[in-house]
C-alpha cells in the first residue's frame, strides 16, 4: 500500500521521466501534507495569519496538482506548475516574513527542486530569475529585516551561499544524468558486438508487437547464427572468434533500415526485428544479408556464412515466445538443408 501510495504504477522508456514521476509524487504528498502543518501552526501558535494563508493555499494546490497528475499522468504539465507554486511561495514567504523564522534559509529550498525537477538547463534559468528577485528583496531589507541588523555583509553572505549551493546542485545533477546515461547503455548493449543485447530485443518486441496489433501492421524476424562457429574457435582461438563477432555484427547492421532493431541473442545467434514487412520481404532481406556474410573477408582466410530462419507475427495466434520460436526452428531448418541458407515458417 505505501508502494502504491509514494511510487504509483507508472512506466516509461525514459529513467530521468520514471524518477521524476516518483520525485514530484513525494513533493505533492509531503508538501500539501507540511505547508498544511505550517499553516496550523502559524495561525494558532505564531498568529501570523497571511503567512498562514499562504501556507494553505500553497497546500491546497499541491493536493489538486497530485490528483491531477494521478488521474492524466501528465508530468511535464505538473513538474512545471510544481515548479510555479513553488517559486510564488518562496518569494512570497521571504516578502511577508521578513528575515524571522528563517525565511531566508527556506528560500535555498528552490534551486534544488527547480533543478532536479526541469533539469540544469531550464533549472539554471528559472533559478536565474528566483535569484535576482530574491537578492532584489533582500538588498531592499538591508537595515530593516530581522529585530537585530540585516546589513550589506548579510546580504553578500546569503548572495555567495545561494551560487555556491545552486553550482553545488547543478554539478550533482549532471553527474547523476552522466551516470544514468551510461548504465543505461552498460543495461542495453552487448559489450562485444555493440548490438542490443537480449534484455533490449525483448522490450523492442513487445512494442513492435502491441503496434502490430493495433495498428494491424505486419511485423516479421529474422533468427540467425554462425554456421561452424565453434571451430573459428578451436581451431584460432577466443580472440579471432571476438573479431568475427565484431565485424559481423557491424557489417550486417550497416545493412539494415533505420526501423529495423538487431541484437546479440546469445553466443553467435542474432535476431533482427523488421516491423512492417511481411515474411516474404523479411525473407528477402535474409538472403540479402545471408550474401553480404559471405562475402565478409576475415582475417586468416575464414571463410564465414550464416544459417537464417524467418518467421512473420500473426496477431490472432502469435505471442512472443511463440513468434521466436517459428524463428528458431526455421534457422535450425536452413541447418539441415546444409546452412548457409535462408529457411522460414
Amino acid at each position: 500500500m505505501i508502494n502504491n501510495l509514494f511510487m504509483p504504477d507508472f512506466k516509461s522508456d525514459d529513467n530521468r521521466l520514471n524518477r521524476i514521476y516518483i520525485i514530484v509524487n513525494v513533493f505533492l504528498i509531503f508538501g500539501s501534507v507540511i505547508f498544511a502543518f505550517f499553516s496550523s501552526f502559524n495561525y494558532f501558535i505564531l498568529e501570523k495569519f497571511n503567512v498562514s494563508l499562504l501556507n494553505i493555499i500553497t497546500a491546497v494546490l499541491m493536493f489538486f496538482l497530485l490528483l491531477d497528475l494521478r488521474l492524466n499522468r501528465a508530468i511535464h504539465r505538473s513538474v512545471n506548475i510544481l515548479v510555479l507554486i513553488l517559486f510564488i511561495f518562496f518569494l512570497s514567504f521571504i516578502y511577508l516574513n521578513k528575515n524571522e523564522q528563517f525565511g531566508l534559509v527556506w528560500a535555498h529550498f528552490f534551486p534544488v527542486v527547480s533543478i532536479i525537477l526541469l533539469g540544469v538547463k531550464r533549472g539554471a534559468i528559472v533559478s536565474t530569475l528566483y535569484f535576482v528577485l530574491m537578492f532584489t528583496l533582500a538588498y531592499k531589507g538591508i537595515g530593516i529585516w530581522e529585530h537585530g541588523e540585516w546589513s550589506s555583509v548579510s546580504f553578500w553572505r546569503l548572495a555567495i551561499s545561494s551560487i555556491v549551493l545552486f553550482i553545488m546542485i547543478a554539478t550533482l545533477e549532471i553527474a547523476l544524468e552522466n551516470s544514468n546515461k551510461k548504465l543505461e547503455v552498460l543495461s542495453n548493449i552487448d559489450p562485444l558486438t555493440k548490438l542490443y543485447n537480449r534484455r533490449k530485443i525483448n522490450e523492442i518486441l513487445d512494442k513492435e508487437i502491441y503496434k502490430a496489433k493495433r495498428y494491424k501492421t505486419k511485423l516479421s524476424l529474422i533468427l540467425f547464427d554462425i554456421d561452424d562457429f565453434k571451430k573459428i574457435n578451436d581451431w584460432l582461438g577466443h580472440e579471432s572468434g571476438d573479431n568475427v563477432l565484431k565485424k559481423l555484427s557491424q557489417t550486417v547492421k550497416d545493412q539494415l533500415r533505420d526501423t529495423d532493431s538487431i541484437a546479440r541473442w546469445g553466443g553467435e545467434e542474432f535476431l533482427i526485428v523488421t516491423p512492417m514487412t511481411d515474411i516474404k520481404e523479411c525473407a528477402l532481406t535474409a538472403e540479402k544479408l545471408r550474401a553480404t556474410v559471405e562475402s565478409i573477408n576475415c582475417k586468416h582466410g575464414i571463410k564465414l556464412s550464416c544459417s537464417f530462419g524467418v518467421s512473420e507475427f500473426d496477431s490472432i495466434n502469435d505471442s512472443v515466445e511463440s513468434l521466436i520460436k517459428r524463428a528458431d526452428l526455421a534457422m535450425y531448418d536452413a541447418k539441415s538443408k546444409g546452412k548457409n541458407c535462408v529457411s522460414f515458417k
